[in-house]
């Protein structure tokens, strides 16, 4: 505290310096010789720790020494709303609702609003409190007993006993290390439990809107869900609805049998696409956007607290502020947003945020029996291959660069890096690179995919839910965690362990050439966008293009080559990119030689792209902010690449396309029961009951295409939908 104080007193010296004399001399004739930081200490070593973090976080955001001890004062007297606005500068009333009656007294102005805030308070379940807080006892103890034994030890006579006391000092060690590993596991599935909608419980349920106190509805004041039916319709009528991080609510309350209707903002995903660099946490998001100008402290010293008794006065306020604070501050980032030219992108982004969150909540079931026995089919590959490597290379690390590179030198290969582009470039050195090759993807296969996938499973639901970050990459796409669904590779064997649930089918659908569509769509290339207008496949064509030779000749191989030549080339890859490229991702040999005929023939055919990538390449001198054709914004401090400059504007663009299918496909599904489980870049995966598969897949494939047609007015959008009992068949 002593710290925090003494850093304050720097920072804020000229606050001090600004006081007048008069008032001045009238604060020390009430603390007499006593610096008012020393009295502050004094009295906040008497208030809670959630109070004391306020103040904390209040002084290092400019409050003075002297308002900080008046609020504490005030908190000590039991003025706990008053103490708060005075320290904040702001007041925030507030009606707690524990009974049918206040419900329903508080409901005729919630129904008539037009904007209403929410929010929500949520805590881990009893069991799982309840071992943490054994382990924490547990833990408690074993510190003690530690401690005791160490004073024994100071005071041992003889060797004997002072061998005896060690003894049980290191026994009692012991125990404690393994009571920290248990308290620190138990500790971080209590926090996870308290975010997990299949696990956490909701208690608080916040309501604001103009004028009126905050309505925070006490969950656990309610026995029966039906006597909530006056907060279902309100939570249901078409009212624009501000949450931050809307995701979240979201899954707490449709873990309780409770939905949103109406258009919502997100605050969160409105900071983001304003300010792509800066947290989109709600207390800096108000630092940033608040109303007034300043620098408004919004303290989340309760957030962590324990939700789940009786609750104090500084949580109920914690929880009034939350979510009182997104009405102004949705004011302020939609005029920024209007601003900025990003309100059409903003609505595809919160219109997302249902799917986004049925992908979450509902998750995909994997068949763990397969997933281990393809695990242990790889494990017996790979110790066939690291025996082999052994005959080579010796009995070294494979994981180890530099034990690889002394064992290549000693073989007299040259290794530079062992990076698998590097390898690449030397499998015709030596037969024990292509090993080393098969190897390491296998590795990877193992690390990233095989043995954490079927720890990611629910115990609550078996099934695994990964998180989905709307805003996650740079081109606007998603991006994935827990596990990571876009890096699950295409190996038949490992999608093979994604599976349908009984008397269930997955619905699997993809976009046919997205990018290439998207970027015959900026280029304006002629010849592009006539063959997919005639329904040509674009590969063939390319292959007969830079292969001179006529449509029909050309072979399955060719046509293989040319998809590595397209996907490569629009985004402004060079001969030895290309080669790379071909071999690595699509599996053909190309020599550089080829690479670079297949190149110019490439742009000498679509002059359109090339024209196009002429002007991006002029645009990028002259600017370092660029717009997807739904007006998606991408900023640099400093010049973009020029491949890096394409690449988003196209990958961006086909980004809000699915953007918009998943936020359509959420209401067009509803009749059939269909639910969105996954999203793979251009992929979208649905489960729904074999009965009406044929059906989902049709409005499946007819809404991704509608998307595609909003976005896309002249290049013809295909979408192709397929049913399976796995993510790796192919159905139809």
């Amino acid at each position: 505290m002593y710290s925090i104080l003494i850093y304050i007193i720097v920072k804020n010296c000229l606050n001090f310096v600004s006081v007048t004399e008069r008032r001045w001399a009238v604060f020390k004739m009430k603390n007499r010789s006593r610096p008012v930081r020393d009295v502050l200490t004094e009295k906040l070593a008497l208030c809670s720790l959630g109070w004391v973090e306020t103040v904390d976080t209040a002084l290092v955001d400019g409050a003075p020494f002297q308002t900080a001890l008046k609020a504490t004062q005030l908190w000590l007297a039991g003025n706990y709303s008053r103490a708060d606005r005075f320290l904040q500068g702001e007041g925030v009333s507030y009606a707690i609702v524990t009974d049918v009656e206040t419900l329903a007294s508080v409901t005729p102005a919630l129904e008539r609003a037009d904007v209403i805030a929410i929010d929500t308070e949520t805590y881990a379940p009893d069991d799982i409190r309840f071992d943490f807080e054994c382990a924490h006892d547990r833990f408690t103890q074993l510190t003690l007993e530690f401690e005791r034994a160490r004073e024994f030890a100071k005071r041992a006579k003889g060797e004997a006993e002072k061998r005896a006391i060690r003894m049980v000092r290191g026994s009692i060690r012991q125990e404690w290390k393994a009571a920290k590993a248990k308290l620190k596991s138990t500790e971080s599935a209590l926090k996870h439990a308290g975010l997990d909608p299949h696990q956490a419980k909701v208690r608080l349920i916040q309501l604001a809107i103009e004028k009126r106190p905050v309505v925070m509805v006490d969950l656990d004041a309610f026995d029966d869900m039906l006597d909530l039916e006056p907060l279902r319709r309100i939570l249901m009528n078409d009212s624009i609805k501000v949450l931050h991080n809307a995701n979240f609510d979201l899954q707490m309350l449709w873990s309780i049998g409770l939905e949103i209707g109406g258009k919502i903002f997100d605050t969160m995903i409105a900071a983001r696409l304003l300010n792509p660099k800066e947290s989109a946490a709600l207390d800096n998001v108000v630092k940033q956007y608040s109303s007034t100008g300043s620098r408004q402290v919004l303290s989340k010293a309760e957030q962590l607290s324990d939700w789940s008794g009786d609750l104090t006065d500084t949580q109920w306020l914690y929880a009034a502020r939350d979510v009182s604070t997104l009405l102004p501050l949705r004011k302020r980032l939609k005029s920024e947003l209007i601003r900025e030219n990003l309100t059409q992108i903003a609505k595809i982004e919160f219109d997302c945020v249902r799917a986004t969150s049925e992908m979450e909540y509902v998750g995909m079931k994997i068949d763990s029996v397969k997933a281990d026995t393809y695990r242990r089919r790889v494990e017996a590959h790979m110790t066939k291959l690291r025996s082999a490597l052994y005959g080579y290379l010796g009995e070294i690390s494979l994981n180890s660069p530099r034990q690889l590179k002394m064992a290549f030198t000693r073989i007299g290969v040259g290794v530079d890096s062992t990076a698998r582009r590097a390898l690449w470039k030397l499998t015709a050195a030596h037969p024990s690179i292509s090993l080393l090759l098969a190897y390491k993807t296998l590795s990877t296969l193992i690390s990233v995919c095989l043995e954490p996938l079927p720890r990611c499973a629910s115990t609550k639901t078996g099934r695994v839910h990964a998180s989905y970050w709307q805003l996650g990459t740079a081109t606007g796409r998603f991006s994935c965690s827990g596990p990571n669904f876009q890096q699950v590779p295409r190996d038949l064997d490992v999608r093979a362990c994604f599976v349908a649930e009984e008397d269930n089918k997955l619905v699997i659908a993809d976009y046919s050439q997205i990018e290439l569509r998207v970027a015959a769509e900026v280029s304006g290339d002629l010849k592009m966008t006539q063959a997919y207008l005639n329904g040509e496949d674009l590969h063939t064509l390319t292959a007969s293009l830079v292969q001179k030779i006529p449509l029909e000749e050309v072979t399955p191989e060719q046509r293989q080559a040319a998809k590595a030549i397209n996907f490569g080339l629009i985004f402004g890859m060079g001969a030895k990119g290309l080669r790379y490229s071909a071999k690595q991702n699509y599996g053909v040999e190309m020599t550089l030689g080829e690479a670079e005929t297949f190149r110019n023939r490439y742009f000498e055919s679509y002059s359109g792209i090339r024209a196009w990538h002429r002007r991006s390449g002029w645009a990028l001198r002259y600017t370092n902010e660029q717009r997807t054709l739904c007006g998606r914004r991408f900023v640099w401090d400093e010049a973009a690449s020029f491949t890096i400059f394409v690449n988003r504007q196209v990958q961006g663009t086909a980004a809000d396309i699915i953007k918009i299918a998943l936020s359509k496909l959420v209401f067009a599904l509803k009749s059939t029961g269909a639910k969105i489980i996954a999203m793979v870049h251009d992929e979208v995966i649905i489960e729904v009951s074999e009965a009406n598969a044929v059906e989902a897949a049709r409005v499946l494939q007819e809404t991704m295409e509608a998307a595609g047609r909003e976005v896309l007015k002249k290049v013809p959008v295909v979408a192709e939908a397929r049913i399976a009992d796995s993510w790796a068949e192919k159905k139809t």
